[in-house]
């Protein structure tokens, strides 16, 4: 199902929180990556995209409260938002006319 709000600005903006905190939980930022999940959890709860919402409810559980190490897994949690994400992408694709 296409989410309500799959306005091109809004997929890009997912997207581009999906990679900043990718980027952050990688590159070991404690702080940041776990801030970062939070505010995708937002915008994707606010652009109605519920299983992106719940894949990065899994990664909150497996990233913890800043400052903290990741539990064991938590790369498999980002690898499933960014499946959620691209499912999206590929559905609002497939659902507008060419043109």
């Amino acid at each position: 199902m296409i989410p309500v709000a799959s306005s091109a600005r809004t997929i890009a903006r997912i997207t581009w929180e999906s990679s900043a905190m990718t980027d952050a939980a990688l590159s070991c930022h404690l702080e940041e990556g776990p801030s970062r999940a939070r505010q995708l959890l937002i915008h994707a709860g606010d652009a109605r995209m519920y299983a992106v919402t719940e894949a990065v409810s899994a990664l909150c559980i497996c990233l913890g409260p800043g400052g903290t190490e990741p539990k064991a897994g938590f790369s498999v949690r980002l690898l499933e938002v960014s499946d959620e994400i691209a499912m999206i992408r590929i559905a609002v694709l497939r659902a507008k006319p060419p043109g």
